[in-house]
């Protein structure tokens, strides 16, 4: 069993959503924050694990607070129990994570597959259908395309 999914199981209806965004190109990539966000407020980009929070929050139906930071170029999302940084611990939940960092199987490109963590994937600007792919390859394996 995957140490990274919860007793709970995984959302995958949710999950499938997340991974439908990565892939798309709509969310401009960004690294080190979430989400960054342009100076007229609108979002410059999102890491992957800002997407997923962005879908659990718009498809989800998750209440998060939404803040700019000091510096005004990053979006926070905050909730009772934590701020931001990696997943918000009921955005794990809702997704059925047991981690704020979740380790995904990357295909390395050599025909080797390496365990890394969505946020260094991320911020070794692996792009975010490549990243998309290691979310399926790592919790839905049955969608993966062989």
């Amino acid at each position: 069993m995957n140490p990274e999914i919860a007793e709970s199981g995984i959302n995958a209806p949710l999950l499938r959503v997340a991974i439908s965004v990565l892939r798309s190109g709509l969310i401009p990539q960004a690294t080190g924050k979430l989400c960054r966000l342009n100076e007229d407020g609108t979002v410059k980009g999102m890491c992957c694990l800002g997407v997923l929070t962005h879908v659990a929050i718009a498809f989800g139906g998750l209440k998060i607070t939404e803040d700019i930071a000091w510096d005004g170029q990053t979006r926070i999302y905050r909730s009772n129990s934590a701020e931001e940084g990696f997943l918000l611990p009921e955005v794990m939940a809702l997704y059925g994570f047991t981690s704020r960092d979740v380790i995904l199987q990357h295909d390395s490109g050599e025909g080797l597959m390496e365990s890394r963590s969505a946020s260094g994937l991320n911020d070794a600007l692996v792009p975010h259908p490549v990243i998309a792919d290691a979310f399926e390859r790592t919790f839905l394996p049955q969608d993966v395309k062989a």
